[in-house]
C-alpha cells in the first residue's frame, strides 16, 4: 500500500514540477547572448548561457516559479516559470550606460567617459542609427559648439578655428584629401560607426600636425557576437537612395567583418538662372573589409580596409567670344586606405601596438564641350600618405601610467597644379603621456610631442589635462595645450595660374624661380613686397586653455559649462606679391596674421517624463584678429558712407572674422520607449548672423549689410521597430522648408528620407 502511495505521489509532483528547462537568450536585435547568468529566485541555484546563447536549466521548477537573466551590458528581466513552454526565447535589453562609455581619443588609452581627464564628447552608433544620418555631416551639424560651413566643401569649425585644424581620424587614422584645407564632410558614411569622439582644443601632443583645434575620430564598429547579419534601404528626396549591409562574422580566433554601402543623389538647384546645379549628381560606393586574428587573450593582429569611390556629374557655363558655351562637368574622386594594427601584451604591466598606414586620395576633374565633346580643362590630384608608428604603455601601478611612441610619416603630391620637381615630405615624430591619479578625486594626464619635419622647423607640443571630482554628480576638466598646422605642399609648391582671370599663386618655396622668370620676361609691372623678404613657412600653431564644469545630481538631469580660449599663431595666407601687366596679382604664401577665438559652450539634458527627454545647447563665441583689431584701434581703417564720406572705423564697429557666429545652438526634444520600440526626436539648429561679405571693400567685418542674416533649421526621425529583426525609418531634414543659396550654407529646402533595416 505505501509503494503504490508513493508512486501516485512522484507521478502527481512530476506534473507540478520539471527537472529541466531550455531556452535561449536573445538581443533586442536577435543575437544570441553568451554568459548570461540565469538564477532561479530564492534559491542558491542557476547556469548560464553557452555561446549560441543556449542554456539548460535542470531544477525541479514549479510553476510560476521566478527566473532571473542578467549580464553586463544588458537590463536584467525576470521571467514566471510555465511548465507548458519546454523551450522558451528569453529577449534582453541592451542598459544605457551614459555614464560608463569608454573613449580612446584623448589619452589614447581606454577610459570611463565619466571619468576621463581630457574632456570628450560622443555620439553613440544607437543614437546615429535611430536619428538615421546619413553622413558625418548631418551628424556634427546637430553637436553644440561645432558648426558645418561651405567652404569649398562642407567642413567643420570647432570652437570657431577654420576647418583646416580639425583632424579627421577612422579608427585613430588620419583621413586625408583636403581641397583648399577643407575634408569634405559628406564622404564619410556613419551607418557602421560604433561611436564618434570629439575632443575640443589642441591635441598635437598625441596626433601632431592639423589637431590645432581638436580631433573627431570615427570609431568603427566590429564583431562582439558570434554572426550578424544587417541590411539597410532608404530613399528620399531628389531621387537620392542608400542601400548598405553590414556582416559580422567569428569563427575560433578569427573574427571579420564587412560593410557595403552605396548612395546616391540627382542633386539639387537653389539658382535656376544658372545652368549649373547648387549640388551636382552623384553616386558612390563604400566597400570597408575588416579581419581580426588573435592568437591568444592578449595578442592580436587586425587589417582594415576602406575603399570610397564618388562620381559626379554637373554642367558648366563660360563666355567666349561674347557667347556662353555649356560645359559638361565630370569628377570622380578614390579614397582607399589599408592599415595593419598589431597588439600586444608582454607583461601585466607592459602593452604595446605596431600600426601601419597607407592612404591615397585620387581626384580627377573633367571640363568637356557639351556640343562637340572636345576637351576644355582636365585636372587632376593625387595624394599618398605612409605612416609606420610604434608605441608602448607602461603602468607602474594602479595609479601611474605612461604611454610612448614613435613614427615615420612620408606624403607626396602628384598634381597638374603642383610642381613636378616638389619633393616628398617625410617628418618623425615621439611622444610621451604620463598619467597620474593620485587619489580618487584627481586625474591628471600630461604630455608632449616632438616632430621632426622636412620641409619646415622642429616642433615641440605640449598639453596638460586634469580631471577633478569632489563629488560624484560634479566633475571639473581643465587642460592647457598647444598645437600646430604643417605646411602643406600646396603651400610650399603650388604651381598656378587661372587662364580665365589671369592671377597667379606660386608656392614659398618655389615662388622666387618663378617671379624671376616673370621679370624676365617683363610681365611684371610693378612690385607691392620685395621678393627676397620671403622667407621659410613656419608651422601654424596655437596655445588653448579649457575649463570645463560637469553637473549630474540624478540620472535625469545632466548640466555642463565650457569655457574656452584659443590663441593662434602665423597663420598661413596668400598675399600679393607684385602686379603684373594684365593688372592682376601674384600671389605667394606668409606667415601673417594671429587671431584669437574665446567663448562659452553650455549644455543641458533634462528627462521630462518617463520616455521623454529634452536637452539644448549653446555656444557664445567671440572670434577676432588681433592685427586687425590694432589697426582699428589706431585709426588704419575706413569705410564710404551712404552719403560719400570716408568715415574711420570703430572698435564697436568690427565684427571679427568672417563666416562666425556669436550666438548659436540647438536643442531637442526626443521619445524613446524601447519597450514599444518607439523614438522620435525634433531637434533645431539655432545660427545668429555672421559676417558673409566684405561689400564694401576694406576688407574687414564692419558693417550690417556685410552679414548674412541667422536662422533655424528643423530636423525630424522616427523610428519604429516592427520585431526583433525589422525597423522602419523616416527623417525629415529642414522641415519647416528654409532655402538658402550661398552665404557658406547651403539649404535645399526640405528633404523626406524613409527607410527599413533588417538585422538577423
Amino acid at each position: 500500500m505505501k509503494k503504490i502511495i508513493l508512486t501516485v505521489l512522484i507521478a502527481f509532483t512530476s506534473g507540478l514540477a520539471q527537472s529541466s528547462f531550455h531556452g535561449k537568450v536573445i538581443d533586442s536585435t536577435g543575437n544570441p547572448i553568451p554568459e548570461v547568468n540565469i538564477l532561479v529566485a530564492g534559491t542558491d541555484y542557476g547556469t548560464s548561457s553557452d555561446k549560441n546563447g543556449i542554456f539548460k536549466l535542470n531544477y525541479p521548477l514549479k510553476y510560476g516559479d521566478e527566473i532571473t537573466f542578467s549580464c553586463v551590458g544588458f537590463e536584467t528581466k525576470s521571467i514566471k516559470y510555465n511548465p507548458s513552454i519546454n523551450f522558451q526565447t528569453v529577449r534582453l535589453e541592451q542598459k544605457e550606460y551614459s555614464s560608463e562609455a569608454v573613449v580612446v581619443t584623448g589619452t589614447r588609452n581606454l577610459k570611463k567617459l565619466k571619468d576621463t581627464p581630457v574632456r570628450t564628447e560622443l555620439v553613440s552608433g544607437k543614437e546615429i542609427k535611430k536619428c538615421g544620418y546619413v553622413s558625418l555631416k548631418e551628424v556634427l551639424m546637430e553637436q553644440t559648439g561645432l558648426a558645418v560651413i561651405n567652404n569649398h566643401g562642407s567642413g567643420i569649425q570647432i570652437q570657431g578655428l577654420d576647418p583646416d585644424y580639425t583632424l579627421i581620424l577612422i579608427d585613430g587614422e588620419p583621413a586625408i584629401g583636403r581641397t583648399a584645407g577643407t575634408i569634405e564632410l559628406s564622404r564619410f558614411d556613419v551607418a557602421n560607426l560604433k561611436q564618434i569622439e570629439i575632443v575640443k582644443g589642441p591635441s598635437s601632443s598625441l596626433y601632431g600636425s592639423e589637431a590645432l583645434a581638436g580631433v573627431v575620430n570615427l570609431i568603427t564598429s566590429f564583431p562582439d557576437v558570434p554572426e550578424k547579419i544587417a541590411l539597410y534601404a532608404q530613399t528620399g528626396t531628389h531621387n537620392s537612395y542608400l542601400l548598405n549591409g553590414d556582416l559580422y562574422k567569428s569563427f575560433g580566433k578569427f573574427k571579420g567583418s564587412l560593410f557595403l554601402n552605396t548612395r546616391g543623389t540627382e542633386g539639387y538647384d537653389l539658382t535656376p538662372e544658372s545652368v549649373s546645379k547648387t549640388a551636382p549628381e552623384y553616386d558612390n560606393i563604400l566597400i570597408n573589409p575588416k579581419v581580426e586574428y588573435s592568437f591568444d587573450e592578449s595578442n592580436s593582429i587586425k587589417i582594415n580596409v576602406r575603399y570610397f569611390n564618388e562620381n559626379q556629374n554637373n554642367l558648366a557655363e563660360v563666355t567666349e567670344n561674347g557667347q556662353t558655351v555649356i560645359l559638361k562637368d565630370e569628377d570622380r574622386l578614390r579614397d582607399v586606405n589599408i592599415s595593419l594594427n598589431y597588439s600586444g601584451k608582454l607583461s601585466n604591466a607592459y602593452s604595446h601596438q605596431t600600426r601601419l598606414y597607407a592612404s591615397n586620395y585620387f581626384t580627377e576633374s573633367k571640363l568637356n564641350y557639351q556640343i562637340g565633346g572636345e576637351q576644355y580643362e582636365f585636372s587632376r590630384f593625387d595624394q599618398y600618405y605612409y605612416k609606420a608608428e610604434y608605441s608602448g604603455n607602461l603602468l607602474f601601478d594602479q595609479n601611474n601610467l605612461t604611454t610612448f611612441g614613435a613614427g615615420y610619416v612620408n606624403e607626396k603630391i602628384n598634381a597638374d597644379r603642383i610642381d613636378k620637381e616638389a619633393d616628398d615630405i617625410n617628418s618623425h615624430f615621439v611622444f610621451l603621456q604620463h598619467e597620474w591619479i593620485p587619489s580618487r578625486l584627481v586625474d591628471i594626464v600630461g604630455g608632449v610631442r616632438y616632430d621632426y619635419h622636412s620641409k619646415y622647423s622642429s616642433r615641440i607640443s605640449p598639453k596638460i589635462s586634469a580631471a577633478i571630482k569632489p563629488y560624484d554628480f560634479l566633475k571639473f576638466n581643465v587642460s592647457v595645450g598647444s598645437g600646430f598646422k604643417a605646411p602643406t605642399l600646396q603651400q610650399l609648391y603650388l604651381n598656378f595660374t587661372n587662364p580665365q582671370v589671369g592671377y597667379s599663386v606660386y608656392g614659398s618655396t618655389n615662388f622666387l624661380y618663378y617671379f624671376n622668370k616673370l621679370l624676365e620676361e617683363g610681365q611684371i609691372d610693378r612690385i607691392l613686397i620685395n621678393p627676397e623678404n620671403i622667407s621659410k613657412l613656419n608651422a601654424e600653431n596655437s596655445w588653448s586653455f579649457n575649463f570645463a564644469v560637469e553637473y549630474e545630481p540624478s540620472e535625469n538631469y545632466w548640466a555642463s559649462l565650457n569655457l574656452f580660449r584659443n590663441n593662434v599663431r602665423d597663420l598661413i595666407d596668400a598675399t600679393p606679391i607684385a602686379i603684373k601687366k594684365n593688372g592682376q596679382g601674384i600671389y605667394t604664401y606668409f606667415n601673417l596674421n594671429k587671431i584669437y577665438t574665446q567663448g562659452v559652450e553650455s549644455e543641458i539634458r533634462i528627462t521630462l517624463f518617463d520616455y521623454v527627454k529634452l536637452s539644448a545647447g549653446y555656444q557664445y563665441l567671440d572670434a577676432v584678429d588681433e592685427e586687425v583689431l590694432e589697426k582699428v584701434k589706431a585709426g588704419e581703417y575706413f569705410r564710404l558712407t551712404e552719403s560719400g564720406r570716408l568715415k574711420k572705423v570703430t572698435e564697436s564697429d568690427y565684427g571679427g572674422l568672417f563666416n562666425r557666429s556669436k550666438h548659436s545652438g540647438n536643442i531637442r526634444l526626443a521619445y524613446d520607449n524601447e519597450a514599444y520600440g518607439v523614438f522620435a526626436a525634433l531637434t533645431g539648429i539655432l545660427k545668429g548672423k555672421y559676417g558673409y561679405y566684405d561689400r564694401n571693400g576694406n576688407g574687414i567685418l564692419d558693417d550690417d549689410s556685410e552679414y548674412a542674416p541667422g536662422y533655424a533649421v528643423w530636423n525630424f526621425a522616427l523610428n519604429k521597430s516592427i520585431n526583433n529583426h525589422l525597423a522602419l525609418q523616416l527623417r525629415i531634414e529642414n522641415l519647416l522648408d528654409r532655402k538658402l543659396s550661398g552665404q557658406n550654407m547651403n539649404l535645399s529646402g526640405r528633404i523626406i528620407y524613409a527607410g527599413i533595416s533588417i538585422n538577423y
